[in-house]
């Protein structure tokens, strides 16, 4: 999602993490404001400081890291439809302007290819 509005922006808060007990990561926040989305939940650090039993930490751990991976792939695959998209476009446009730039000479094409061109410009455009 993109915004325009240049009041709001998307920060976190820096922080180090370690690995603690039970091989659970262990998040210390720096009160550091930082540009960008938060690279990673950290949801199971706020439930061991809240006193959640290890046992309960690490499972839900293994949750987090199984969602993590399969919304990753999700949107990953989105990321490569959304590229490929584009490529097939871009392929499309180029193949069009060589079509134009292979019957130029002819003056019967001409109007054609000035037309086509211009549409051309306006997909370069967008």
């Amino acid at each position: 999602m993109e915004h325009n509005d240049t009041k709001v922006s998307l920060c976190h808060m820096a922080c180090e993490v370690v690995e603690g007990v039970g091989g659970l990561e262990e998040v210390t926040f720096l009160y550091r404001l930082t540009p960008g989305a938060c690279p990673k939940s950290y949801g199971v650090n706020v439930a061991r400081l809240a006193g959640i039993p290890t046992k309960l930490l690490q499972r839900a751990n293994e949750k987090s890291s199984e969602f993590e991976a399969n919304y990753g792939k999700r949107h990953k695959m989105t990321n490569d439809k959304h590229v490929s998209a584009q490529s097939d476009d871009k392929f499309s446009a180029i193949r069009d302007l060589f079509r134009i730039v292979k019957t130029w000479p002819r003056p019967e094409d001409q109007e054609a290819s000035i037309s086509m061109l211009r549409k051309l410009q306006k997909r370069a455009k967008v």
